[in-house]
């Protein structure tokens, strides 16, 4: 059982990379353990060119005030002032995996990554501390959200979630009764908190996290990203998957999406607009809420792992490649 857990646990943590294994599984690993010996935590003494950002790929970034905050393998973690032309390595207290990053305000963050670490910013992203959970989960963690600067969770593999009440200075689990999927993302507004999952299921909380529910969408594969806005809820995975519901989730719509691509990258640049990135450089467009894309690919076919708005009509996309903004085909 333990060897199965742990081959688990591996796919898991590099499907949230968008990195296959499955045929060379011994080489990528030794590659993997060899870029993290060559890759310390230190702060790059010269900035770093959109160019060469291919060689950390990246997994989730925020817009936080004037600057650009993104995380990715082998805990790396960097800054942007110029929309992503140039770039700044920040210190990192972690070698492992960060997969998820979130900011409450313009300085508070938290980042979210493998073997259960939550690090924690107060300065905008420039400097980081280990908030080591008092638990035992040492499983990947791969979504991060705060509805405060003091509430917040983490989600991740076998079902794992964990809240906080004091800003991440403890952490306690939470149980949601999935024990046997993975928990892929978490997003939520006012009050109301969603966590894409696997199976087709999106796992619900309408009072602040107090209480969950498990909800049927009617889909049976994985759910990689979730949007939450005040009218509509958007969960987006699989084979170019998207399904909408516009009640909190009580009734679920599957959206046409133009695309049997896997999407795991998004962001709503407004109510109607949302952009949705993933594999081989996919990436879709709505101008209705969610409800009907359009698919504009990228030439370069690069996979984009995270999305973050840089205007009302402009989308910065980072991943594995050269950082692309994508504008809006109407603006």
């Amino acid at each position: 059982m333990k060897k199965l857990k742990l081959l688990h646990i591996l796919a898991v943590s590099l499907s949230s990379s968008l990195i296959s294994i499955a045929v060379h599984p011994v080489e990528a690993f030794a590659e993997s353990v060899s870029k993290v010996a060559d890759a310390p935590a230190v702060k790059s003494a010269s900035p770093i060119s959109a160019q060469m950002l291919r060689t950390y790929p990246l997994l989730s970034a925020a817009v936080v005030g004037k600057r650009v905050v993104a995380v990715g393998e082998w805990g790396v973690v960097m800054t942007s002032t110029d929309s992503g032309e140039q770039w700044q390595r920040q210190p990192s207290p972690s070698e492992e995996t960060l997969t998820a990053l979130y900011f409450a305000d313009e300085r508070v963050g938290w980042v979210a990554g493998h073997h259960g670490t939550i690090l924690h910013t107060k300065d905008g992203g420039s400097n980081w501390v280990k908030q080591t959970p008092d638990t035992s989960a040492v499983d990947p963690l791969l979504g991060v959200y705060f509805s405060d600067l003091q509430h917040g969770y983490a989600v991740g593999a076998f079902g794992l979630l964990l809240e906080t009440k004091d800003g991440g200075q403890s952490w306690q689990k939470r149980d949601v009764g999935q024990a046997d999927m993975h928990l892929k993302a978490i997003g939520g507004v006012e009050g109301s908190i969603y966590i894409a999952s696997e199976q087709g299921k999106v796992i619900r909380s309408l009072d602040g996290g107090a209480t969950w529910q498990v909800l049927e969408t009617g889909y049976r594969g994985s759910f990689w990203g979730v949007l939450a806005n005040k009218s509509s809820v958007i969960v987006y995975g699989m084979r170019g998957t998207v399904y909408r519901s516009d009640n909190q989730g009580q009734t679920w719509e599957k959206s046409v999406t133009n695309t049997t691509v896997g999407l795991s990258a998004g962001v709503a640049l407004s109510e109607n607009n949302i952009v949705l990135a993933g594999a081989e450089g996919m990436v879709i467009e709505s101008q209705d809420g969610g409800r009907n894309f359009s698919a504009f690919p990228l030439s370069d076919h690069s996979a984009n792992n995270t999305a973050v708005a840089l205007s009302p009509s402009s989308v910065l996309l980072l991943g594995r490649s050269v950082p692309h903004i994508y504008k809006l085909s109407v603006p």
